[in-house]
């Protein structure tokens, strides 16, 4: 009697147990122009569709998600709204597999400032194969330090340390590729001073001393 208690207690478990969705970076540091890439799992493996909006911080555009290789087996595509964050992973009514569901590559701007992006899901929903509707959760956002173009070491700040890694990419001790400020294909005095111009303050402009009043005789 008890075991059959215990078995209907976890059949209960079972049958009440929620998915949840969860979202991570490829990358935990990027810098302007980079692409990273987005990955939007789920917990469980009781849904046949799935559905979530992707929060993506300013200044980024909104961006479109690809079935994973997973979700494709299983005969689901995923269809997004390209001017919005709504998107939707459908087909068939085979149900998705626990792991990863879709794929967003996002690339920062060049113009994108530094910073720290925090991407989140809101409005997740699932559907079973009979179409009910399952009640999902959203874990943890996914957060991505964006450091400046100058900051060739990640250290979060910008300096001579900067500056003599810039100087070796310009004279060839080591191959040009991130200290390219200008993005001419090449590493040189140029971009070394640009470097020097992010981290050296504008002189303040000198205070002009009136001239003094003098007394009429």
């Amino acid at each position: 009697m008890n075991k059959l208690i215990s078995l209907f207690c976890l059949w209960i478990v079972a049958a009440n147990a929620q998915g949840k969705f969860s979202i991570s970076s490829s990358v935990t540091q990027a810098r302007p122009g980079d692409t990273i890439s987005l990955k939007i799992s789920y917990s469980a493996s009781d849904a046949a569709g799935l559905q979530w909006s992707l929060i993506m911080p300013p200044p980024l555009p909104p961006a479109v998600a690809t079935a994973s290789t997973q979700a494709a087996a299983a005969g689901k595509a995923v269809t997004c709204n390209p001017a919005g964050p709504i998107c939707l992973l459908i087909g068939g009514v085979n149900q998705v597999q626990a792991g990863d569901q879709a794929l967003y590559n996002v690339t920062f701007p060049s113009t994108a400032p530094s910073g720290i992006y925090i991407f989140s899901l809101t409005s997740t929903l699932g559907v079973r194969s009979s179409g009910d509707p399952l009640s999902v959760a959203a874990d943890v956002p996914a957060t991505v330090v964006l450091l400046s173009r100058f900051d060739l070491n990640g250290d979060g700040k910008i300096d001579a340390a900067d500056q003599a890694l810039a100087i070796s990419q310009a004279v060839g001790v080591t191959p040009c590729g991130t200290a390219d400020f200008n993005g001419d294909g090449k590493c040189n005095v140029v971009d070394v001073q640009l470097l020097i111009l992010a981290f050296t303050p504008a002189p303040s402009p000198a205070r002009q001393t009136p001239p003094k009043k003098t007394r009429g005789r």
